[in-house]
């Protein structure tokens, strides 16, 4: 009987330790919720282009390339009037040294920088002759529908040509220019053969 009440006694006891250790144990902690998938905003869509808006496209790209290298043509057209201004000075004082092959070598110095730019300025003419037709016809082409009027190029193409119109006066002014110059200088020239020449 003691032995049965003292078991008992030690189960209750152990029972008792058990619970209290269950009640010390930290929470288990809830399982975190998945995370909700990012949404993924739609591509923005992109009007298709009318039909027979290339040619105008290829305009528009055109007048733009052409504007861009505007400047760089105005500078080609300096560095040629610079080169022949230069070699009919270099002629002149070589007639004053009694120099008459350098008066010679000059000259054809001058006259091969002045041939260089009078290509350059037939390739300019070509050029801005095809351009200017490419130009038009785009416009036309952009009246044709309102739903060509309101193409992102034909929107564009007046903002262009009206930069295009200004670059093909300023380059064209700017070799009238230096043509003017090269009959100055082409004079001066003559003036250091005839020197030479009296000299002799």
């Amino acid at each position: 009987m003691r032995v049965r009440t003292a078991v008992l006694g030690m189960a209750l006891l152990a029972a008792g330790c058990s619970d209290r250790e269950a009640s010390k144990a930290p929470a288990a902690t809830p399982a975190a919720a998945p995370a909700a998938s990012a949404a993924v905003a739609p591509a923005p869509l992109v009007p298709a282009a009318p039909v027979g808006a290339e040619p105008i496209d290829l305009a528009l790209k055109a007048a733009q390339d052409f504007n861009l290298a505007a400047p760089a043509e105005l500078a080609a057209i300096a560095e040629g009037e610079g080169k022949y201004r230069a070699a009919s000075k270099r002629a002149l004082d070589a007639a004053r040294a009694g120099d008459g092959p350098g008066v010679t070598r000059r000259g054809a110095e001058a006259d091969a920088a002045h041939k260089a730019l009078a290509g350059r300025l037939a390739a300019f003419q070509t050029a801005s002759a095809a351009l200017t037709s490419q130009m038009t016809a785009a416009g036309e082409a952009c009246l044709a529908t309102p739903e060509m009027a309101a193409y992102a190029a034909c929107v564009a193409l007046p903002t262009e040509q009206t930069t295009l119109t200004g670059n093909l006066d300023a380059v064209t002014q700017r070799f009238e220019a230096a043509e003017g110059v090269w009959r100055q200088e082409r004079a001066k020239l003559d003036e250091a053969a005839a020197t030479v020449a009296l000299g002799r």
